[in-house]
């Protein structure tokens, strides 16, 4: 289930658009918005788990989780692949984040559009947006290959940036005049 959306909609201040997966790492279906008003989210969009590059990020988003939740983010990745498959990556990655299929690839068209030429081509294959607790979308990175995506210190840097921007969760950042 998602909410259409063209991916040329998908532009930094816009709400993301809804939509609800299988996830391979838990059971039941996951939604950006179950994480809505609570956590900031870094989506990875991948498009099956056979690519090297693409495990490589997943390991990277894995070894860095813990510092993502230090500042009230999730990690949810989304691949164009069946849940077995996915699972079976799972294991061997040891994910503590959803990792979801979207073997039919609509969720990931209507976010990066079709992938229907080779891997490495000037298609787009891969993809992390950075979204806040709202839904409204604060970076979009698309590429041939996830090895051409923001790398760990920029994700973190974007994150760290979104939760400057709630007045409630720190100080101002210089004091107020008497």
């Amino acid at each position: 289930m998602i909410n259409r959306t063209s991916v040329d909609e998908l532009r930094p201040g816009g709400l993301i658009p809804s939509f609800k997966l299988e996830a391979a790492t838990r059971s039941g279906y996951v939604s950006p918005w179950d994480y809505k008003g609570r956590n900031n989210l870094v989506l990875f969009f991948l498009h099956d788990a056979r690519c090297a590059a693409c495990s490589q990020r997943l390991q990277e988003l894995a070894a860095n989780y813990s510092e993502y939740r230090k500042l009230n983010s999730e990690v949810i990745a989304v691949a164009r692949d069946s849940a077995e498959n996915l699972t079976e990556l799972s294991r061997q990655i040891d994910l503590g984040f959803p990792l979801l299929s979207d073997e039919d690839g609509k969720v990931s068209d209507s976010y990066i559009g079709q992938t229907e030429g080779p891997v490495g081509s000037s298609q787009v294959n891969a993809a992390v947006f950075i979204v806040d607790r709202w839904g409204a979308l604060f970076s979009k990175e698309m590429a041939p290959d996830a090895d051409s995506l923001p790398k760990e210190p920029e994700i973190y840097d974007w994150l760290s940036f979104i939760e400057i921007q709630c007045p409630e969760c720190f100080p101002p950042e210089w004091p107020e005049a008497i």
